[in-house]
């Protein structure tokens, strides 16, 4: 099955293409189905557009952009990856450690409440505001995201690294 159709490849619809070949367009539709095959005359010159279309297209798919204009683009992008990578993960650790925090101070109050005891965090209890389970699913979300960026960064880099050895 074709994912895109010929006249959408070379930037036409299809009534502009039968327009092109000599043909009416339900014949062009049909042609593109398979249900019918063009005259010998609009085959040729559909075979010569498509050839001409082949030879004009820029080989790396670059939108017109010289390889060293690709190579800064992406080397900019690998550069943002890294300073989010870098920010999500100083978030993360400080995250991690007010969750060992809360984590601490609730045995804390859980052991001196069973005990009977009057302490300092009975009255001041601001520190459950933020529960445990809602720091993890914060943390679950960093994690994700951390991979997310971990993976678009061997991505920027194999599309360097393709780029490098097409030039060599």
């Amino acid at each position: 099955m074709k994912t895109t159709s010929i006249a959408k490849s070379l930037g036409m619809k299809q009534r502009e293409m039968a327009q092109i070949l000599g043909v009416h367009p339900s014949l062009y539709s049909m042609f593109e189905c398979g249900k019918r095959t063009l005259p010998l005359a609009a085959m040729q010159l559909l075979s010569e557009l498509l050839q001409c279309n082949e030879q004009s297209a820029p080989p790396d798919k670059t939108n017109g952009k010289t390889n060293q204009q690709v190579q800064n683009e992406i080397q900019r992008l690998l550069r943002e990856n890294e300073y989010q990578r870098l920010a999500l993960h100083k978030q993360y650790e400080k995250t991690k450690q007010q969750a060992a925090l809360i984590r601490k101070r609730n045995l804390i109050d859980a052991y001196l409440q069973n005990r009977g005891a009057v302490h300092p965090f009975s009255k001041v209890q601001a520190y459950k505001v933020t529960t445990p389970a809602l720091l993890e699913t914060t943390m679950l979300r960093m994690e994700l995201k951390l991979e997310a960026l971990e993976r678009e960064h061997l991505h920027l880099r194999s599309k360097m690294s393709t780029l490098k050895n097409t030039l060599s």
